[in-house]
């Protein structure tokens, strides 16, 4: 590209300034300048302009006064360009676009109409005329021959204007770029790239949508089939623009598409506005390869729509009560001071004690008694009190915690709560908010505790007593709320978590949630938990705690990013390196554990001065390590120690490092558990200010995941019905489980929103980044220079897997009961991880762990697949027939007590497997037959019947299999073959394809088997697994034998009448108790189960004397609910006594839940 240069003689009459916008301003080549761009004012102005037949006019011809008034402004001047016309032998066309110097208002809006186009006339695009050297950079860059012929070069001079656009039609390889705006283009072939201008971003199609939108006429003559279309438009930072521009995009890109031409997009990264201002800002040197890049890196369109955010980050429902800005929040904002309405509300903690009582000790004989009790109940009496709900949305390192230390000093009587998702979080809080941690304490103990710590995971622990506090505080909010609602630690005591999270929340005085991103989401979920008429009052601070350099590597893969810490490193700097893959740490654990040399600089570089690099790695298989423990709890001063400090999410929220002493901050993050959000918590851990490096991949790891949460929803809720109906329970109350409907909406806009940011973490963090004052430096790096760092960390990641191999395999054998002991356990070592994964893998596929099983493993995957295989491969278990009449083949036994037990296990709907839904997708598409053939050892071909019909309906029942299965199936049906689509159910089941050509040459048909060798495999595990099956089976007659002996021999000795009739839920109770609670009632004769109830909990009372022992006798003869039951009427009825308990048997809850 020639140097930007001004000069008096400017081609075309073009002014100085038109010149200069256009050469210096937009970076247009002087030669195409030359070509295209005019100066025109005057007569000469309206001319070119007032063109179509349709505008008003006199009978003379000229434009009517009152048309003619709206472009008076033109005639002061402007630069004048138009294109070339497809239709026309590619001739001058007449219609074109003029800039005027004095732009006209457009009076409705006050907007500036900045470009003019001949009005009353269908917009056209601009194919400008192309000088010769852009043309042969375009013939260099695609490495095609200009000239076909000797002829032709001799005849260039004659028809070298007609033949550029005409040779481009020619070569449909030549990718074309849609640029919105002339100026745009014009720089684009200044650069050797094929470009046409839109006039705007809807006009490269014409038409309605769904109705009949297509390609713009005037693109048509260049849409051959299969050519490559490029839209790049500017960058936009207003959202309504942004999604302007998106949809707009999307539109052109399926018209694309539906022409039979690929689309790709291409995106600036700003803060330039157009590729001309972006060029231009870098001087011009080396922009042709940072357009290249900008090029080379556009996304599929259907990559471009997984990935746009439509909803704006943070709080847009809800507006701030109280704006500073202030470094400290504790500066300006005192929590006692601080002038927030009160609202009165009821207070119902004595009713629901009442009403507990009452239920379960009146005797219940009908459900209209029941009702007129429970309205009896809810219309008594109730105190008042006043609540606050507080939310603090502040930057990180801005003092959210020092504002909560000021109000638990001032306020040390008051019962305090901090809850939160995150162990280290908690124990940092702990301290600085001296409050005692639930760890430290005994199940009794916690409600003795006036300040406690506790996790989310954890509250379901709480009694009844320790349930009311004055101040219930929760940092972190949003991702508190991401784990209490997704977490599988949560699982499989959600339901109980958010009963006791709700009553705590909606008693306390004062509910305080603090969030540097806290969004409607979370605030919606907590006010839904609240009593009616609270409302938040929200604090932000507008303080940015930015001004940090961050250099941003593009590159396909992290080596150009591990390669500079390696170089950090070995220059003596200091480096800290976080990443959202603990695998990825313990490669670079491994990678930097090699010896290395360490320069301490250039006048220290001795001998003596080098040694090997100090590493501390922190992730979730070693963060409960003893001596990890001691590292976090002082890590200001244990780092420097270190030289290089690696951490995944492990070390997350609550652990600052305060002091300086890293010299740079390295983030990887891989796009596939942690959101922007997220990420930026983990990079802002190191709060001195230094710069941050960080590599971003450019696509998610596990594939694109929906982002509209009313789908989500609709999925979650169409799988449980689904198999409620396989599973013969109604499907309208199998649709849900206990949770509410503020809980399932929370959890579907949480999954919708992160799946938003995972789907385009690149951009999504480098905009977050951006947005907190950061400055962002793009780095140009080219993967193959860093080959050797790419394959070291491939060799690192082997030697970890045949590590890992060889530690399982030889690990110490334990039994069922260790097993259990040890998954009990906060922590567990690493030589414990190995022993559980040896059992885990033992039991999974009853035969010897060897290094090569556990590699064949893969964590639990293979046994997983082995599941469905077995499933799909079971006999139906007969026929189910729907409202209407139509039959459907019910799942196996083995799958739908599966999901039975889940149903029964779990409260929530979120956390149903719903195997019976999958085993019906499958049963539906064929392949239980298809697969029995395959088993007994049948070779099938792609004309098989059986396959042509599956591959008709998987791409009929495309959303269906992808919510079901979890795959895509290829809307372009070459992409949906018979042979993918059976290879990728089958590697769904643990099994493989063989395949191989079969017949004469010409002749050759694909025939498809199974693997023997994996087959053989898998038949060997599913009859390990029939062998447990009736194992257990056995076991469990044997067990119910001998606990109705062992039962009647225990209430006869302690006079209490035996229950003649298993005790079942009353359907009545259904709403009048917490979800998850799992009361049950029991009419057995003679007596009545309240009766029975009052001899238990009287005995329960004699025995405290006599010991813990037998009271766990007496109790082993009640299922678990209804022990539970027993004690908590126990201390309803004798408070004193109960209290002497916890004292003796602080675990009660545990042996109860045995």
């Amino acid at each position: 590209m020639s140097q930007f240069t001004d000069t008096t003689q400017h081609p075309n009459n073009l002014t100085d300034a038109e010149y200069h916008e256009l050469h210096v301003k937009s970076g247009i080549d002087p030669r195409v300048i030359a070509k295209n761009f005019f100066h025109l004012d005057g007569n000469q102005a309206l001319e070119r302009l007032l063109i179509s037949d349709k505008i008003p006019r006199l009978n003379s011809g000229r434009v009517t006064s009152s048309f003619l008034k709206k472009y008076r402004h033109i005639e002061a001047g402007g630069w004048w360009c138009n294109g070339l016309d497809p239709h026309n032998n590619w001739m001058q066309m007449e219609w074109g676009r003029f800039k005027p110097n004095q732009p006209r208002i457009y009076f409705e809006n006050g907007k500036v109409i900045k470009y003019e186009s001949p009005p009353l006339i269908p917009n056209h695009v601009t194919y400008f005329d192309v000088p010769d050297f852009v043309w042969d950079w375009v013939a260099a860059r695609y490495n095609i021959k200009r000239y076909e012929s000797k002829l032709m070069w001799r005849l260039q001079d004659k028809i070298e204007e007609l033949l550029f656009w005409a040779w481009v039609k020619k070569h449909p390889e030549i990718p074309i770029i849609l640029a919105e705006g002339e100026k745009k283009a014009a720089l684009l072939l200044s650069l050797g790239y094929v470009a046409i201008a839109l006039p705007g971003i809807w006009n490269g199609r014409v038409g309605q949508k769904d109705l009949d939108e297509r390609l713009h006429p005037d693109i048509m003559p260049l849409a051959q089939p299969g050519r490559k279309f490029i839209i790049l438009f500017d960058y936009e930072t207003n959202p309504k623009t942004r999604y302007a521009v998106f949809q707009a995009i999307v539109r052109t890109g399926k018209a694309i598409e539906a022409a039979g031409c690929k689309c790709e997009v291409a995106e600036l990264p700003g803060p330039e506005k157009g590729i001309d201002d972006f060029v231009v800002a870098r001087g011009g040197v080396g922009a042709e390869v940072v357009v290249t890049k900008i090029i080379d890196d556009a996304k599929s369109l259907s990559h471009f729509q997984r990935s746009f955010r439509h909803k704006p980050r943070g709080l847009n429902k809800y507006t701030p009560d109280k704006i500073v800005n202030s470094r400290y929040l504790s500066d300006v904002v005192d929590l006692d001071r601080l002038d927030v309405e009160e609202t009165e509300v009821t207070d119902i903690t004595a009713l629901v004690r009442e009403k507990r009582k009452a239920l379960t000790s009146v005797d219940v004989e009908s459900e209209p008694v029941l009702n007129s009790l429970c309205h009896r109940l809810t219309s008594t009496n109730t105190t008042q009190r006043l609540m606050r709900f507080i939310v603090l949305k502040n930057d990180m390192g801005t003092g959210k915690t020092e504002l909560m230390q000021i109000f638990r000093n001032n306020n040390p009587h008051k019962r305090f709560l901090n809850n939160g998702h995150r162990v280290n979080l908690l124990k940092n809080l702990s301290e600085r908010l001296k409050t005692q941690m639930y760890s430290e304490l005994s199940i009794g103990d916690l409600a003795k505790a006036q300040a406690l710590s506790i996790t989310a995971d954890s509250l379901h622990k709480l009694s009844t007593n320790a349930l009311e506090y004055d101040c219930v505080f929760i940092d972190e909010a949003c991702q508190y709320l991401v784990h209490l609602l997704h977490s599988n630690t949560c699982k499989e005591n959600r339901g109980a978590i958010l009963e006791v999270l709700q009553y705590i929340v909606g008693h306390t005085s004062m509910l305080v949630l603090a969030d540097a991103h806290m969004d409607d989401t979370t605030i919606d979920f907590f006010l839904a938990m609240l009593p009616d008429g609270v409302k938040p009052y929200i604090i932000e601070n507008k303080f940015k705690n930015g001004g940090r350099k961050v250099f941003w590597y593009n590159g396909k893969n992290p080596s150009a990013l591990v390669a500079q810490i390696a170089a950090a490193l070995m220059e003596g700097r200091k480096v800290m390196v976080v990443s959202d893959s603990k695998r990825f740490i313990k490669k670079l654990e491994k990678l930097l554990n090699m010896p290395v040399d360490v320069d301490y600089g250039p006048e220290d570089c001795t001998p003596e001065s080098k040694q090997k690099l100090r590493v501390w790695a922190i992730h979730g298989d070693n963060s409960g390590s003893e001596e990890n423990v001691v590292f976090i709890k002082d890590i200001t001063q244990a780092v420097k120690s270190v030289d290089a400090l690696l951490a995944s999410p492990s070390l997350g929220t609550g652990v600052d490092i305060a002091e300086y002493h890293f010299d740079v901050v390295f983030g990887v993050f891989h796009a596939s558990t942690q959101t922007a959000t997220e990420c930026t918590q983990q990079l802002h851990r190191y709060r001195p200010n230094v710069p941050f490096h960080i590599w971003v991949a450019p696509k998610p790891s596990f594939g694109y995941k929906e982002t509209n949460a009313a789908k989500i929803k609709e999925t979650i809720l169409q799988k449980n019905i689904l198999a409620a109906f396989l599973i013969r329970i109604d499907p309208k109350t199998g649709a849900r489980g206990a949770e509410k409907d503020w809980a399932l909406d929370a959890y579907c806009q949480i999954e919708a929103d992160r799946n938003a940011s995972i789907n385009n973490l690149r951009d999504d963090l480098r905009e977050l980044l951006a947005d907190m004052g950061n400055e962002i430096i793009p780095l140009e790096d080219d993967d193959d220079e860093d080959c050797v760092t790419k394959q070291k960390l491939k060799d690192a990641d082997q030697a970890l897997k045949i590590e890992h191999y060889a530690a399982v395999s030889s690990a110490k054998d334990i039994t069922l009961k260790e097993y259990l002991k040890q998954q009990s356990k906060d922590y567990l070592k690493p030589s414990e991880v190995f022993e559980c994964e040896k059992f885990r893998i033992t039991e999974a596929y009853g035969m010897e762990v060897t290094e090569s099983l556990v590699e064949r493993d893969d964590g639990g995957k293979l046994i997983k697949a082995l599941a469905a295989f077995e499933a799909i491969n079971s006999e139906s278990d007969g026929m189910i027939i729907d409202g209407n009449g139509n039959e459907f083949a019910a799942p196996p036994k083995l799958v739908a007590e599966k999901d039975l037990a889940e149903r029964l296990r779990l409260a929530y709907c979120m956390d149903w497997g719903n195997y019976s839904a999958q085993w019906q997708c499958r049963f539906f598409l064929g392949l239980n037959s298809l697969l029995k053939r395959l088993v007994t050892g049948v070779r099938i071909t792609n004309s098989d019947p059986e396959l042509v019909a599956m591959v008709s309906l998987a791409r009929k029942h495309r959303p269906h299999i992808k919510a079901i299965l979890g795959f895509t199936i290829p809307e372009n049906p070459k992409d949906c073959s018979p042979k993918w689509l059976l290879s990728t159910l089958i590697e769904q089941l643990g099994l493989k394809l063989e395949t191989k050509k079969v017949g004469p040459v010409g002749q050759q048909v694909r025939h498809f088997w199974l693997l023997a060798e994996k087959l053989e495999f898998a038949l060997s595990v599913l009859a390990h697994r029939e062998r447990k099956r009736q194992l257990k089976e056995e076991r469990k007659r044997q067990e119910m034998s001998e606990h109705y002996s062992y039962q009647a021999g225990i209430q006869a000795q302690y006079g209490i009448a035996p229950n003649y009739k298993s005790i079942s839920n009353h359907p009545s109770l259904a709403n009048d108790f917490p979800s998850g609670v799992g009361v049950e009632i029991s009419f057995s004769p003679p007596d009545s189960w309240g009766q029975r109830l009052r001899n238990y909990v009287q005995t329960v009372i004699n025995l405290v004397e006599v010991g813990v022992d037998k009271i766990k006798q007496l109790l082993s003869t009640l299922p678990c609910d209804e022990r539970l039951l027993v004690m908590c009427e126990f201390e309803e009825t004798n408070a004193e006594k109960f209290a002497q308990l916890m004292d003796i048997a602080p675990n009660w809850v545990e042996w109860c839940m045995e």
